[in-house]
């Protein structure tokens, strides 16, 4: 709020102004950042960790001339690991940013969602732990932004295999009708109850009982919003606890009149 007194210079006020000013979303900018941050603080203090520790155990070798190869491969893939981790968080807290700004730029063409899917999980069923099926009808083309798709997808993917047994099987079904693509990930791992389904696209939110698994909350939170973005919607379903969760989300064919392709 501002005020301004009316009037000449050494005369009697005639009025006044008072400004009034909705800082409303401003101020939910600002709580989001520093939500976000909170959140991210222990996911960044840990990579961070592990990148400084093993860069001092390979300077200590090199000084001391202890040059053993198998450890300075196992130091140098932990670095690289922690440093890709590092930097995929930062990535997600920049894209969060700039969806609550409503700042995120889409790049669509045509994307064939069942060669998508078929794609992602042949690339990790090479070093998976678990069963990865894919279940694709032929031909279930749009006009979505390919990489951010595959962020949604490649994180309904990771989720599945952080809070599912080992051995047990991961399933990724693509079906279309004339409006709609719809994609759906099953997994038979911890499951959920109503009250946990409802809030676990709320930023920062982990149930109970996946507060073991490492994790910050921010990565549903943000597959829903490239999907919102598209103009779509994600949901979960699961039948309980220990018996599994389907996450889906569906997406509009083509490009909605007068859209302009950014969030």
């Amino acid at each position: 709020m501002s005020a301004t007194v009316l009037g000449a210079a050494g005369a009697e006020p005639q009025g006044g102004v008072i400004v009034f000013r909705d800082v409303t979303s401003q101020r939910e900018l600002e709580r989001l950042r520093e939500d976000v941050f909170a959140m991210a603080w222990h996911d960044m203090h840990t990579p961070i960790t592990v990148i400084r520790g093993h860069a001092a155990l390979l300077l200590a070798r090199v000084k001391h001339g202890r040059l053993d190869k198998k450890s300075f491969v196992n130091a140098a893939e932990l670095i690289v690991k922690h440093s890709d981790r590092l930097a995929d968080l930062l990535t997600a807290l920049f894209d969060i940013r700039c969806l609550q700004a409503g700042m995120l730029k889409l790049s669509r063409w045509p994307t064939d969602l069942g060669l998508l899917a078929a794609e992602l999980v042949e690339g990790l069923n090479a070093t998976s732990r678990h069963k990865l099926v894919v279940d694709a009808s032929d031909g279930v083309i749009g006009e979505w932004d390919e990489r951010r798709i595959r962020q949604v997808l490649t994180n309904l993917l990771s989720n599945a295999a952080k809070y599912s047994s080992e051995g047990s099987t991961i399933s990724v079904s693509v079906r279309a009708d004339s409006d709609h693509a719809t994609v759906s990930v099953r997994d038979e791992g911890i499951g959920m109850e109503a009250d946990e389904i409802a809030q676990v696209f709320r930023r920062g939110y982990r149930a109970n009982r996946a507060l073991n698994v490492r994790g910050g909350g921010l990565g549903l939170y943000l597959a829903h919003g490239l999907v919102s973005a598209h103009g779509g919607r994600m949901w979960a379903e699961s039948p309980g606890h220990d018996r599994g969760s389907t996450f889906s989300f569906a997406l509009p064919i083509g490009t909605r009149e007068g859209e302009t392709g950014t969030a």
